[in-house]
């Protein structure tokens, strides 16, 4: 099926704040009654602007999801990243393990309202990348600027290019956290300290894929990838 373009982007002062108090006002909406209950009427309502400016800013409702990560990718998680990369203090696992706790914890917003922000980014990686104005996949950009610099530090293995490592810990960090914490499986696999510490969850699937980006020691672990170090 295919998508609306994407909502227009006013330059004047006046058409970016009604953005703004639509933004505002449907986010809060949908953390009050949820993305699926929450009316448009009320929104529009409540920033007083027209119907036809909600759909010319966001044509479709779960669009202002999107916006909500954009917001985060370039108010939070790049700036955290560009700090912690150039803090030779920090190694490139907590690098690594900052960003996914920085990307995926609920915050201030409901765990469902976050869950469904990350359910978007992920079934519509086209649309929220067109709406943040970059090329590519910029969280496996952004991954793999901490895995090659962890390969040049030594700390992660080099027979291996930083994109296949970025997404490999993606997929095992990011998605897992996604699908069990935000998921209907929640109850049948959160168990014992990390069911009520979220960081703690985030960090149960980071340290098992991590293990595999660690430098190889020797030919015999080599052939089956996995980290010198025991469980």
């Amino acid at each position: 099926m295919n998508e609306p373009p994407l909502g227009s982007r006013p330059r004047q002062a006046r058409g970016i704040a009604a953005r703004a108090r639509v933004y505002s006002a449907a986010m809060q909406q949908f953390a009050d009654k949820g993305v699926a209950e929450a009316r448009i009427e009320d929104v529009v309502a409540t920033a007083g602007v027209a119907w036809g400016t909600f759909y010319r800013y966001f044509p479709r409702k779960e669009d202002v999801l999107l916006e909500a990560a954009v917001v985060q990718f370039r108010e939070q998680i790049v700036p955290l990243v560009e700090a912690d990369l150039g803090d030779p203090r920090r190694s490139s696992r907590e690098n690594a393990l900052r960003l996914f706790i920085a990307l995926l914890e609920p915050g201030e917003l409901p765990p469902r309202l976050r869950g469904e922000i990350l359910k978007q980014v992920v079934d519509h990686r086209e649309r929220f990348t067109a709406m943040l104005g970059t090329d590519g996949q910029p969280l496996v950009q952004l991954v793999a600027r901490i895995v090659r610099h962890g390969q040049q530090r030594g700390e992660v293995r080099t027979d291996v290019d930083p994109f296949t490592l970025a997404g490999t810990l993606l997929a095992g960090t990011a998605l897992s956290t996604i699908y069990v914490y935000y998921g209907d499986f929640r109850e049948f696999v959160v168990r014992g300290p990390a069911a009520l510490d979220f960081p703690a969850l985030v960090e149960r699937f980071f340290g098992i894929i991590w293990r595999g980006l660690e430098p190889l020691q020797d030919a015999g672990r080599a052939n089956f990838g996995v980290s010198p170090h025991p469980l």
